[in-house]
């Protein structure tokens, strides 16, 4: 079976013009290897009207990964708890006997205290926030300016909402090890989504604060994309099957 094939052994109807990357691959073909390449393919009829309206790769991961943060911000972001220390009137916590008697704060009626705090400004989230601030800056959404203005100003817009939220420098290898914990559904997509953008979104070579869309040399490794969605396309759809990548 192709690749093209694909959509229609899913059950989608083909369209005579559909929306292709830089690459030539149709973007519907595509979002379906990924999400099998990501072992999300229960998602596929998820974003389907979004999918078969696409312009661009960058328009559609935008448009997903937005829906998928507004849901996110609807029930609320996840976090960690992280350690923390302060001077408090109160107490919380372990209370630090050394440095509360080292800063006199005793006599103030306060103390210095260890306590862990619920925080939402964790590495997840920095990656998401970041990736989305610097996709409107740089992302390709198509030939339509008014379209893709548009779309850049959901963006920043989106961004600006999650301000407590901080802004960092995010690599592929961040969002590789934030992958190789436990998430949800949502957020292991979003994070998916968020590795292949910053494949697509290279650093200029110049120096300075600027970023510019280039497709890196191996056209953001679409091989290993590929093999990864014919591992787990054919160990998913054939059950009498030991399916092994390489």
């Amino acid at each position: 079976m192709s690749v093209v094939d694909l959509a229609d052994y899913e059950g989608h109807e083909q369209q005579a013009a559909a929306a292709m990357t830089e690459t030539g691959i149709p973007i519907r073909n595509l979002w379906y290897m990924l999400l099998y390449a990501w072992k999300l393919p229960e998602l596929r009829d998820r974003w389907q009207s979004e999918v078969e309206q696409a312009p661009s790769l960058d328009w559609l991961l935008a448009e997903v990964l937005m829906q998928l943060v507004r849901r996110q911000l609807r029930i609320g972001l996840g976090g960690d708890y992280r350690a923390s220390c302060d001077t408090l009137a109160g107490i919380r916590g372990r209370i630090d006997f050394a440095a509360s008697l080292r800063k006199r704060t005793f006599q103030n009626g306060r103390a210095v205290c260890h306590f862990a705090e619920f925080s939402t400004n964790v590495a997840r989230n920095q990656i998401i926030r970041s990736t989305m601030n610097r996709l409107a800056a740089t992302g390709d959404f198509g030939s339509q300016k008014k379209q893709s203005d548009g779309l850049r100003g959901r963006l920043l817009r989106l961004v600006r909402e999650l301000e407590p939220i901080e802004l960092i420098l995010p690599t592929v290898e961040i969002v590789s090890r934030e992958l190789d914990r436990r998430h949800d559904g949502d957020y292991q997509l979003m994070l998916q989504i968020c590795s292949m953008l910053l494949q697509r979104l290279m650093p200029t070579e110049s120096e300075g604060t600027r970023w510019s869309l280039r497709i890196d040399r191996r056209k953001f490794r679409l091989f290993d994309v590929f093999e990864k969605f014919v591992a787990e396309f054919y160990g998913r759809h054939l059950s009498d099957w030991v399916v092994k990548s390489q």
